[in-house]
């Protein structure tokens, strides 16, 4: 009995150390997959414009930041539906309708033990014969079930651990993808127009050395090779030149 702290304490430090392995890779495979999402919106593939692994995790922070966000924005909009009127309605007949439904269980329990107790012995009987200490076959039955127990239990602990593992990347993906998307609608609807939030126009320009603008449009990516803009048109990925500039209209 006297190392049973000291296993716990080791315990403890196996799964600190487990978390801190698994937080590592999982990390990384989040900012991937909301940097994959990202350019996906605008049809365009990740291996085009690879990252370095220190960015991929400045994404994955990012992304873990906007589900957030969004879980807030959602906590928010179910808080103030709680508070209103129709609301405050709902909440109201629900809670009078569990307070019914418990009142009317408490006293079918009663009554239920009322009768029980009036046929305990001849349970007791009963569950005394089943006992699989005495029972040799409720033994064999009582192995076979927890045996097959296992069955269940092994299958459904790999499938909440994959569901788990993949839950947090594909939700990444799908928030970076939404949101990119979100821009593009506006874009093709709008076109170039100021950024509410800033002075700046939303828009990039890519000129030539002779002031030609040669594209136009959401700078998606940018590498000291290549560069990747969406216009109306579509996307388009060319190769970076020394004389061309990249510039952004201020409002």
């Amino acid at each position: 009995m006297s190392d049973s702290p000291e296993k716990k304490s080791n315990f403890k430090k196996y799964l600190i150390a487990a978390t801190v392995a698994l937080s590592t890779p999982a990390a990384y495979l989040t900012g991937l997959s909301y940097y994959q999402g990202v350019l996906s919106a605008y049809g365009i593939s990740s291996d085009a414009f690879p990252l370095a692994t220190t960015d991929i995790y400045v994404q994955s922070y990012f992304a873990i930041g906007y589900i957030i966000l969004a879980a807030g924005q959602f906590s928010s909009k179910i808080l103030n539906w709680c508070f209103s009127t129709p609301g405050l309605y709902w909440i109201s007949g629900a809670t009078l309708l569990l307070i019914t439904l418990t009142y009317a269980i408490l006293k079918l329990n009663h009554k239920s033990r009322a009768i029980l107790s009036r046929q305990n012995s001849k349970i007791e009987k009963i569950l005394d014969y089943l006992n699989p200490k005495d029972n040799k076959f409720t033994k064999a039955c009582a192995l076979i079930f927890i045996s097959s127990y296992a069955i269940y239990v092994i299958p459904t602990a790999i499938l909440i651990c994959a569901v788990s593992w993949w839950t947090l990347p594909v939700t990444a993906y799908q928030r970076g993808y939404d949101m990119e998307i979100e821009k593009v609608s506006t874009f093709r609807k709008l076109g170039c127009t100021k950024d509410n939030k800033t002075i700046w126009d939303k828009c990039f320009t890519v000129q030539d050395e002779n002031g030609k603008i040669i594209h136009e449009g959401i700078l998606v990516a940018l590498s000291t090779k290549e560069i990747a803009i969406f216009e109306k048109s579509g996307s388009y990925i060319f190769t970076r030149k020394d004389s061309y500039t990249i510039k952004r209209k201020i409002h």
